[in-house]
């Protein structure tokens, strides 16, 4: 008897064990947050991929939305689908026990090339930036100019037309260079060659362009530290330069327009940044506004310790010119330096409801992209 009664309770002391164990390890699993399995996500333009995730409640419910669904789809169980050529956030909720909070943001970058009739803007016609017999081109001229807001005399290319006549006004851009650049670098993408090809064919206005030093400070040549706050601080100083210097400079010595309608400002990577930004901040002087691979830093920006030159709101026009304003923003598939800031642009301006043009081709952060955007936009400019 005594041996069955210690039996029974060896048996009893297991159980109990098994079911301690069993409550502990249920209490462990539903103390531990559920996350995502990636943060990132890589597929091809038609391709799926399913949302994995770690320390999943058995009872919680969980939604899946997505930042551009024009890019990748996404539907109630998690299943992301690339629709279009870019980059897309989905942000993951779950609803457990009364309580709905964030489980994380899946960043989803779909990969492969459209078709020509899906993405006009991807193939361009042969030699488009290259010269060609029997074709005009313009004349490009290294000018100076005194600058009041660095203190020091500067130095900009000016672009004239073939013919260039005094006796007519001419549309005119001012066209920025990047972070690491100076007056120089636009000439590594031939735009005297890009504006004469599509002048020839009648695709573009004859223009004045202006390729000034976007690095507004006084020791304006290349520098050390091309990430250096001093460096990033000059690039957002230029406004007031192209507004109080540069501008009534070109005003006076070129036969260009002094009509927003024919005056154009764009620029690649930190040029593109600061083009939107002076475009919408001097919105009465631009009504072309074009931003090629657009550098991070124009909205709050944590990598770069900045809080940004406009709040997401401000991504805006006056009602005024929300109708006249010509907004150009494009990026490489594979830029591995802007990321998805381009498109982080395009989001707050489509949240503001301002009509603008934004698309992506097969490219990284370089010249190729660049020339692209800067054909489409001179195509597009003084119509």
């Amino acid at each position: 008897m005594a041996r069955k009664n210690c039996a029974i309770l060896i048996v009893l002391t297991l159980l109990l064990q098994i079911v301690t164990w069993n409550v502990f390890v249920d209490a462990d699993a539903a103390s531990r947050k559920t996350q995502l399995k990636k943060g990132k996500a890589r597929i091809q333009l038609g391709g799926s991929y399913s949302i994995a995730l770690k320390n999943k409640k058995k009872k919680a419910s969980y939604t899946y939305k997505s930042s551009n669904r024009k890019v990748a789809a996404v539907n109630k169980k998690g299943k992301v689908r690339g629709v279009g050529l870019g980059t897309a956030k989905i942000t993951v909720r779950q609803s457990w026990k009364k309580k709905t909070s964030k489980v994380g943001v899946l960043t989803v970058s779909v990969v492969g090339k459209k078709k020509e009739k899906d993405n006009p803007y991807a193939n361009l016609p042969s030699g488009y930036d290259e010269k060609k017999d029997g074709v005009a081109y313009g004349k490009l001229t290294e000018v100076q100019y005194d600058s009041k807001t660095t203190g020091a005399r500067r130095k900009c290319y000016v672009y004239t037309p073939p013919g260039y006549s005094a006796d007519q006004v001419y549309p005119v851009m001012y066209l920025l260079h990047g972070i690491g650049g100076t007056h120089t670098e636009w000439l590594g993408g031939n735009p005297s060659e890009v504006l004469g090809n599509l002048a020839s064919l009648g695709e573009a206005k004859p223009m004045v362009v202006v390729m000034p030093n976007v690095r507004a400070m006084k020791n304006d040549g290349y520098p050390s530290d091309v990430m250096s706050r001093e460096n990033i601080n000059a690039f957002d100083n230029f406004i007031n330069d192209l507004r109080d210097d540069l501008m009534p400079f070109i005003q006076a010595n070129y036969s260009v327009s002094d009509r927003r309608e024919e005056r154009a400002v764009a620029g690649l990577s930190m040029g593109g940044k600061e083009s939107l930004y002076i475009g919408i901040t001097l919105s009465s002087y631009f009504g072309y506004i074009g931003a090629f691979s657009p550098a991070p830093g124009l909205l709050s920006n944590t990598s770069l310790n900045s809080p940004g030159q406009l709040a997401p709101e401000e991504m805006t026009l006056p009602d005024e010119y929300k109708d006249s304003t010509f907004i150009m923003i494009c990026n490489g598939n594979n830029d591995g330096v802007v990321g998805e800031v381009p498109n982080s642009y395009h989001m707050a301006l489509e949240r503001n409801g301002i009509r603008h043009t934004y698309y992506t081709i097969d490219g990284g952060h370089d010249m190729n992209v660049w020339k692209n955007g800067l054909y489409h936009f001179a195509k597009a400019a003084f119509k």
